[in-house]
């Protein structure tokens, strides 16, 4: 394969990789908005928000990722949840649950979440008043907005046994972006940047090398090694004798 045959396939490469990242990276340099105090019609897709987690409410929704062989279930195992946050609104030197809003994670923090859980019914089912609401964040989230697809719904409506939820828990989901959407943006940035380099680089090796055939030709010509025309072609030592070849 030549230089810069590999270069459009870096191209293509590069070009794929960006239109999967520039729509997440253009939300993350945004600057981010604080979910904790967003009223809900506030929220809109597309929100670049961050959050500092200190407790949790509940799970709602969870995914599961199945591995199959020749059309066989071999495994399944939960991959992430979506996990209701409380916000809270003040009134009156009261603090009361304004909505809830849904954060992903992945299976690598549900241990962490389920302490935020753990912390919320804690300090929710005092009923003396003494335990203090939790303070330390135990997760940082930090993505985009995203608005809910109808499975997704079908479920919430489930879990909370009505339709009518979404001023209890609006239908977006806060997906944390984590530093893997720039590492695939400069992934795409690179190889696009490689890719363009060989094929420049390609063409002007092919065309150098034409150049220094047609050169080669012309010195040949010029010298008298060989003559073409019509009648065939005649060495600098004279015609070719056709006795040779019988």
């Amino acid at each position: 394969m030549k230089k810069w045959s590999y270069g459009i396939v870096a191209i293509l490469i590069g070009v794929i990789c960006l239109m999967l990242s520039v729509p997440n990276v253009l939300v993350m340099l945004k600057a981010p908005k604080d979910g904790l105090v967003m009223e809900i019609d506030e929220l809109h897709s597309g929100d670049h928000l961050e959050m500092d987690i200190t407790v949790a409410y509940d799970y709602m929704i969870s995914e599961t990722t199945t591995e199959t062989q020749n059309g066989k279930t071999v495994s399944s195992r939960e991959s992430s949840r979506y996990y209701g946050i409380p916000v809270f609104a003040v009134e009156d030197d009261m603090a009361y649950i304004d909505h809830l809003l849904l954060v992903k994670v992945n299976s690598s923090e549900f241990e962490t979440l389920e302490r935020a859980v753990e912390r919320f019914d804690a300090w929710w089912d005092d009923e003396t008043g003494e335990t203090e609401f939790p303070s330390e964040v135990l997760y940082h989230a930090n993505g985009k907005l995203q608005p809910l697809d109808s499975e997704d719904k079908s479920i919430l409506a489930e879990y909370f046994e009505t339709s009518d939820y979404e001023d209890i828990c609006p239908a977006y989901v806060l997906i944390p972006m984590r530093n893997g959407v720039w590492v695939f943006f400069g992934i795409g940035a690179a190889a696009l940047v490689i890719g363009i380099v060989l094929v420049v680089l390609g063409v002007k090796a092919n065309r150098r090398q034409k150049e220094e055939e047609a050169r080669r030709r012309e010195q040949m010509q010029a010298s008298g090694y060989y003559n073409t025309s019509q009648s065939g072609i005649t060495f600098n030592n004279g015609p070719v004798d056709e006795n040779l070849y019988h």
